[in-house]
């Protein structure tokens, strides 16, 4: 039996539903899955629940609840028949510790230790929603293009660290 991480690989590239542009494995690889795992030496022991915002087809979520079964991942988004097939794979795979939740960013009242999201808007637009979400001790991560011109800040937000890894710009925060 494949693990984890191919199975989900193969529901990408199977999917009936558009998941992601990218149509071959390596592409996926690349593009998706090595900049999610690239994420994972910011989860420590301090850190336990994750809200992926935005999580379309599970990306960062998804490699990363498989990588780390013992911490906490929420998936977000508003698109219904994405969350319904992250529920399919969650299930199937086994994975018990990603909850894959139908709504919208803006409308969470839960805090969490590590909040993600790639993709999911202009980082100087959605800054405002992941701001109240945060308590002192969370962190922010926003994967985007490195070709950013303005990084952005908000006077309760400190940008504490810009990364480029291949084709994605990250940019980690946390609360003032």
């Amino acid at each position: 039996m494949p693990n984890k991480l191919e199975l989900f690989i193969d529901y990408l590239l199977t999917s009936k539903i558009n998941v992601t542009s990218y149509k071959k494995r390596d592409d996926i690889l690349k593009n998706l899955i090595s900049p999610s795992l690239f994420l994972k030496k910011y989860i420590n022991d301090q850190i336990n629940t994750i809200l992926d915002a935005g999580t379309g087809g599970g990306i960062p979520g998804i490699p990363l609840a498989i990588l780390f079964p013992q911490k906490e991942f929420t998936l977000l988004d508003s698109r219904k028949r994405k969350i319904e097939f992250l529920k399919e794979f969650c299930l199937n795979a086994d994975i018990k510790n990603a909850v894959p939740l139908h709504g919208r960013l803006e409308k969470q009242k839960l805090s969490y230790d590590l909040l993600l999201t790639r993709s999911l808007g202009k980082p100087k637009e959605i800054m405002v929603y992941f701001e109240k979400i945060m308590d002192k001790k969370s962190k922010l991560i926003i994967q985007t293009s490195p070709n950013l011109q303005d990084i952005p800040e908000r006077n309760s937000l400190k940008l504490i660290e810009k990364i480029v890894n291949g084709n994605v710009l990250n940019l980690i925060y946390e609360k003032r």
